[in-house]
């Protein structure tokens, strides 16, 4: 089995540098894995990053330049370089477990028909996070996977982030490729989740195993309140995307449906001032709601009026994107 490690990056050099030498620490024949980068217009040193690696390994180390901003344009344009049959994307903020791949190559021994894998995503944090975080967070929030099964083989997504996903090449393309999501600081749709969606359609098997893992840095500006309203409005866009595709409503719905977002959004906010009244951390939470629900608002609003954009979130696949 041979595995292409796909790595898109965007002016994270610093942290690249750390995956790049966690993927080349795989515990793995050399001679059966390779590594792609993507730069995606990154403006630091990015491409002097991945040349100087290329001398640290055997292991084959290819940079490409995706002119077109946006991670679901670096994800999909590796996939006609990569030279394997399994796909392994992570990020260039990820620390990979040295015995990833061995552990997946167990997975698939369990069931046939398995066509996307992921296992644990543990967090380094990279200042000593507020208890708020801890508490409120540890979870999609921040890509971490913390299931407590040792072993899951499933026909729906047990919650495979694009950081840490085993993929069968010729899935991904009968599937359409990654779905936009950060696309030039807009987040435009729902990235890995709309193609796990197509993936349970077609009929194919998710795993995921504790002994796969790979570690999230985690920095200070993501444990912060200003962050946490952010991810749940980039939440929003991704979940009205995904909605828009699975029901396709008419104008009046989409309208009746902005409505709603406004109604939402003064009670979240209702509620988040009477929690803190009551000093808990759930009004954290419940504030971040009304970024939710203006994100939804702001995405539907986008939706009534332009009809371009409603066509193109309609789109089959976005491997031609």
């Amino acid at each position: 089995m041979f595995i292409s490690v796909i790595i898109p990056s965007y002016n994270r050099s610093k942290t690249l540098k750390k995956t790049i030498e966690s993927v080349l620490a795989i515990d793995y024949p050399p001679n059966q894995y390779e590594l792609i980068v993507v730069d995606n217009c990154s403006t630091d040193d990015t491409r002097q990053v991945v040349e100087a690696s290329e001398h640290l390994s055997d292991i084959k180390i290819t940079y490409l330049f995706e002119v077109r901003p946006g991670v679901h344009f670096a994800r999909n344009m590796a996939i006609k370089h990569a030279a394997g049959t399994w796909l392994y994307y992570t990020d260039d903020d990820m620390v990979v477990d040295s015995g990833v791949f061995k552990a997946f190559e167990k997975l698939l021994r369990v069931r046939e028909g398995i066509a996307v894998a992921s296992g644990q995503v543990l967090p380094i944090w990279t200042v000593e996070p507020p208890p708020w975080v801890t508490r409120i967070m540890q979870n999609s929030l921040l890509s971490l996977q913390l299931r407590e099964e040792v072993v899951l083989v499933s026909p729906r997504d047990p919650g495979v982030y694009s950081c840490h996903q085993f993929v069968r090449k010729d899935v991904l393309v009968d599937c359409g490729g990654f779905d936009p999501e950060n696309t030039a600081g807009e987040w435009v749709g729902d990235g890995e989740t709309g193609l796990n969606l197509r993936i349970e359609q077609a009929g194919h098997f998710f795993g995921y195993t504790s002994e796969a893992r790979a570690f999230h840095l985690i920095p200070p500006e993501r444990m912060t309140q200003r962050w946490l309203n952010q991810r749940f409005m980039n939440q929003a866009c991704a979940d009205v995307f995904t909605s828009f595709r699975d029901v396709r409503p008419d104008i009046a719905r989409l309208r009746r449906d902005q409505i709603k977002s406004i109604i939402s959004a003064a009670r979240a906010l209702i509620g988040a001032v009477l929690t803190w009244v009551k000093r808990s951390d759930g009004w954290r939470v419940k504030f971040a709601k009304v970024y939710y629900e203006y994100g939804r608002h702001c995405f539907l609003e986008r939706l009534l009026k332009d009809p371009k954009f409603r066509d193109y979130v309609l789109k089959e696949s976005f491997l031609d994107d």
